[in-house]
């Protein structure tokens, strides 16, 4: 049986509002669920991200990593870095293996010398048959 979870935050119809990002931080992407997508079956799975970086901060760049339980082991799976002065919207997709009842999350990282402004922000996974 496959499994989808599609998740979006920073619409201002849809709370949680605009994340600041400190210089210097991993930190982890919020959304309205939560900040963890916990997978109910186990499979490679393609998870998808979607950022608009409203106030830079400073920065050029932004990483970006999945992370296998961010609240605890931190074991991250991949990370890239995006170029924000080609754009400041950026989208991608990833693949891992998920584990039933191990939840994944987002963090992301700028060494501008301000607050980031992230607004709309989406998180998805989609475990095929």
């Amino acid at each position: 049986m496959s499994e989808y979870t599609s998740w979006k935050a920073g619409d201002p119809k849809i709370k949680p509002a605009p994340l600041k990002v400190k210089p210097k931080t991993w930190t982890l992407l919020t959304f309205d669920e939560g900040n963890v997508i916990t997978p109910k079956t186990n499979g490679t799975a393609i998870w998808g991200f979607y950022i608009n970086v409203d106030e830079l901060g400073g920065a050029k760049t932004v990483k970006l990593r999945w992370l296998r339980e961010p609240n605890g082991a931190k074991d991250f799976t991949g990370q890239r870095t995006l170029d924000l002065e080609l754009s400041n919207i950026h989208s991608g997709l990833w693949m891992f293996n998920a584990k039933k009842g191990q939840p994944v999350g987002i963090e992301i990282y700028h060494a501008g010398a301000s607050d980031m402004t992230i607004i709309t922000r989406e998180c998805k996974m989609w475990i095929p048959v």
